[in-house]
């Protein structure tokens, strides 16, 4: 069973990647540098893995950890990571579903140079 779901996620990830992003809501790719004042954002989510799907701008994903606070002209906010953005990957790993505390440690393990996948929540 848990191979099936684990299938069925990786079905939604491929279609989601391979849609076009004519709309601006889409993924993106962001590098961050990191400064005296470290990457210049925070992160809070669940704290257990798993989850049920969720809708983020009409597409299903696992749930995600978020970015909670920018440091005001800090390394994040620099590089185009706002408040509220969705993390889907840490160095090109996908935590889809993955827990707070392993975000953080793909974070702290990738040294002074950080490349996350975020998306950002359209507000209605």
């Amino acid at each position: 069973m848990a191979e099936t779901e684990t299938d069925n996620s990786s079905v939604v990830r491929a279609e989601r990647n391979n849609k076009s992003n004519n709309n601006g809501n889409g993924p993106r790719r962001v590098t961050i540098y990191k400064t005296e004042t470290g990457f210049g954002f925070n992160v809070r989510g669940q704290v257990s893995e798993g989850g049920q799907l969720r809708s983020i701008n009409g597409e299903l994903y696992a749930p995600l950890q978020h970015v909670s606070a920018v440091l005001e002209n800090g390394a994040a906010e620099q590089a185009g990571i706002r408040k509220g953005d969705r993390i889907l990957e840490v160095n090109g790993v996908n935590v889809e579903g993955s827990t707070h505390r392993q975000v953080v440690d793909l974070i702290k393990s990738g040294g002074d140079c950080l490349t996350l996948t975020v998306i950002s929540v359209t507000q209605r």
